[in-house]
């Protein structure tokens, strides 16, 4: 089961078996009815629905929690707090005008007589809340680092922004050469990349949208080490969420990062994978794809793919540099410097700084001090809890405390200026919406506000722009350069994983066979209080300064939420091929993975660590000589473009191993051994742990027979096949046949481990169609070196 906390509780099935009370309310009040949910009973004077056990409502952030709300006196007096409630609440429209218009984008003329948007009493009330909101947010984190108002030059070294104006920089400075290696400060955007912050921001409290930020990345990014919810991304996400749920907003951030890889299986497939209602997208994956052939793809993808082009964080100049000039992307880059952090001189020393600050910039001398575990990580695997014991034993700590990954001081400080980015952004967007206020202009100009224009100029300028560094990497499909491409995967996490599945595409087979999880979640969220990922008592903790005030938030026209449930409504008998039944769906993870705060990802009974709240994952659809037919139908193909991305892999299907014969490969004469002494007697020695694989023993005498065999790994196992086999895919049931020379040719390895396959590039494809597509491995009767894993799917 997972939460979330707009609806409730759902089973892993996606069935909601636990509705929020204010998910019926807001049903309720759209309809005109009743306001009590049949979930509880609502306070008339808090608006305060009845909870489920052993939790509490959070008023301030809509949200169940182990935890009250920290609103204590002192905090007030030391901090202030939101104040603003709007008189007028129970008068103001309740229905979604902005729907009527693309990107919400209505004329003045069309707000409703009663809309707080066009009430200058309300305006000139909540915008000047709102700025006293965002220099809060400010202060709180320069003080959490140990600044204060004497100090504001440090304080501008560590978090301040720098603007470029691209017109007048043809070279990088030194700074931004290596990121990571003096890149001060909160980082630096183009003057554009500001403006359209802000606008977005405007855009975003005027229509009461959601605003999103994505991360890509790799092992760093997500976390590996840390809590997931350490990354800095969450981190980001944990502080700036209590300013945007108080302006009208409702903030989506999704760490989309996989551990040692790039973004370029993902970023084919960015309008459904990452998701096509991004406002600002990072690039993170310095390690593993430092080049700008796959930079550019990423970013192009953004930029063509999605609802909105958004504001580009990260990758290399050159890149950032040519988008800003040929389309008019809007770029930047976040700081990583640590040496202007307070330094850390000696043991004693260093836990006399804030909390946040300890260990974090260590003297040459004292450098092990930094690198120490019991310094740099802070995790832990499980806490108890009344509902629920796990019968794994739970790790003493998360694991992937690598040399390389950061810890999580490392990732609230990177955490933090992204969120100041926000934030300068924000305070800059509320000003200017201060003044044309005061000035009698409201509602505010659609100047100010509008999307729609800026997303469509972006996009029609990629379209046109010559060929660079991407078709240089896509010369085989150039086109896919300049065409937003639809995207399925296994591959967590993803953006709403239902929906983006491969077996979303799947028919079934005869019997309503379609491969799942096979691992449910042990125990509902929410997790008890995590000690490890709360700030210490006496230190500022800046979400609770942010969260403080009265309960009441402004009156808002938040587009309804849709909602994407695991549903199969395909019906095989429509398909031209009928598929098979001996497809398996390998290593995905179970529960939630859509790498947004409230995942609930792998808390299954196999899980050692299970606190740990990591997405990552490479699932895919198993299928061999014995599975039959993968059917998938691909909706609404109008550009002629079907690509897949496959693996061979070292493994057999266990949904098949039943049907196949045992065959033992015999590394040096390139025969089958069918038992271990024939190895022995034929190679010398006894195999190693290496050259061995565990499979399912096949027996005439059924299923029931089987047991544990021990199986010789091949050599070579990236390029083995067996030669009899071939690979069949069908377009519409028009059947293409490939043997081992021809799947190698036809396979375009475009990074490490991610090879793609093009199954269909018809430029002269006129109709805008659905497409059925279908795959399985015939002529040979062996699963090892013959076992494919599909993982992704693209289309245009």
């Amino acid at each position: 089961m997972w939460y979330d906390s707009s609806v409730g509780v759902f089973d892993a099935h996606g069935k909601i078996v636990w509705k929020d009370a204010r998910y019926e309310i807001n049903e309720k009040r759209r309809s005109g009815g009743d306001v009590v949910g049949s979930n509880g009973v609502v306070d008339e004077n808090e608006n305060r629905p009845v909870v489920p056990p052993g939790l509490t409502f959070d008023p301030d952030l809509e949200q169940y929690t182990t935890a009250g709300l920290i609103n204590s006196k002192k905090l007030v007096e030391d901090w202030g707090q939101w104040q603003f409630q709007d008189l007028k609440e129970k008068s103001r429209p309740m229905d979604d005008f902005f729907a009527k218009a693309n990107d919400r984008d209505i004329s003045g003329e069309d707000f409703p007589a009663d809309a707080w948007q066009i009430d200058p009493d309300y305006l000139s009330g909540f915008i000047e809340e709102g700025i006293h909101l965002v220099s809060r947010a400010k202060k709180a984190i320069h003080a959490e680092y140990g600044y204060t108002a004497d100090n504001q030059k440090e304080s501008q070294e560590v978090f301040g922004i720098e603007l470029v104006d691209f017109t007048k920089v043809e070279k990088p400075p030194s700074a931004f050469l290596r990121r990571g290696r003096g890149l001060s400060g909160s980082g630096w955007l183009t003057i554009e990349a500001m403006e359209s912050l802000k606008r977005r921001l405007l855009h975003a409290m005027m229509t009461n949208d959601q605003f999103t930020i994505v991360l890509a990345g790799h092992s760093s990014a997500a976390g590996h080490g840390n809590h997931f919810l350490q990354s800095y991304i969450m981190q980001a996400h944990h502080v700036l969420e209590p300013i945007f749920y108080r302006l009208g907003m409702k903030l989506v951030t999704k760490n989309i990062a996989q551990g040692g890889l790039g973004t370029t299986q993902t970023a084919l497939g960015s309008r459904d994978i990452y998701g096509s209602e991004i406002d600002v997208l990072i690039w993170d994956t310095h390690m593993t794809e430092p080049d700008d052939h796959s930079i550019e793809l990423f970013m192009r993808q953004a930029l063509l793919g999605g609802n909105r082009s958004p504001v580009l964080l990260g990758g290399n100049w050159s890149v950032l540099k040519m988008l800003h000039d040929k389309v008019g992307a809007h770029v930047g880059d976040i700081g990583t410097d640590k040496t202007k952090i307070t330094t850390t001189t000696g043991e004693v020393q260093g836990k006399s700084l804030p909390f946040a600050v300890q260990f974090l910039n260590c003297e040459a001398t004292v450098k092990a001090l930094c690198n120490n575990d019991k310094n740099r990580y802070r995790s832990t695997c499980w806490i108890p809890r009344n509902d629920f014991t796990p019968e794994r034993k739970q790790a003493g700590f998360v694991g992937g405390r690598a040399s390389w990954h950061p810890g999580f001081r490392e990732h609230k400080l990177q955490g933090r200026r992204i969120a100041y980015i926000i934030i300068e952004a924000l305070a800059a967007a509320l000003n200017d919406w201060k003044m044309e206020t005061n000035s009698g202009r409201v509602p505010l100009s659609s100047n100010f506000w509008h999307m729609n224009d800026v997303y469509e100029g972006i996009r029609t300028k990629i379209e046109t722009i010559e060929d660079s560094y991407c078709e240089e990497k896509f010369f085989f499909m150039k086109r896919i350069c300049k065409i937003g491409l639809n995207g399925r995967s296994e591959w967590t996490p993803r953006n709403d994983p239902m929906r983006t599945s491969i077996r979303s595409l799947m028919f079934p087979d005869a019997d309503g066979y379609i491969p799942n999880v096979g691992k449910d979640v042990v125990y509902d969220p929410p997790d008890v209080e995590i000690p490890t990922l709360l700030v210490p008592e006496g230190e500022i903790d800046v979400r609770a300064i942010l969260s403080s005030g009265i309960s009441k938030r402004q009156t808002i026209q938040m587009p309804k939420e849709r909602l994407h449930l695991s549903k199969q409504q395909k019906d095989f008998s429509h398909s031209t091929i009928k598929p098979g039944n001996g497809t398996y769906l390998y290593d995905h993870k179970s529960g939630l993975c859509d790498g947004t705060w409230s995942s609930w990802c792998e808390r299954d009974k196999s899980t050692s660590c299970l606190l740990s709240g990591h997405n990552d994952a490479r699932g895919g659809i198993l299928f061999d000589p014995f599975s039959g037919w993968i059917v998938l139908n691909l909706d609404e193909v109008k550009r002629g473009i079907i690509l897949v991305k496959l693996d061979l892999m070292k493994i057999n299907n266990p949904r098949t191993s039943h049907m196949a014969p045992i065959k033992i490969w015999n590394v040096h004469g390139g025969r089958h051994l069918h038992d271990l002494q024939s190895f022995e007697n034929s190679v010398g020695r006894t195999p190693l742990l290496e050259d061995r694989i565990f499979v399912n023993e096949w027996s005439s005498r059924g299923v029931g027979s089987r047991r544990r065999l021990r199986v010789i790994l091949p050599p070579d196992m990236g390029t083995f096949r067996d030669p009899s086999c071939a690979l069949e895919y069908s377009i519409d049931g028009n059947i293409t046949k490939l043997n081992k020379d021809s799947i190698i040719d036809l396979g375009q390895n475009i990074q490490r481990v991610v090879t793609i396959y093009p199954l269909l590039d018809d430029e002269t494809f006129e109709s805008r169609r659905n497409v059925e597509v279908a795959l399985r491995i015939v002529d040979c009767d062996v699963q090892y070196g013959a076992t494919y894993r599909l993982t992704h799917v693209y289309w245009a």
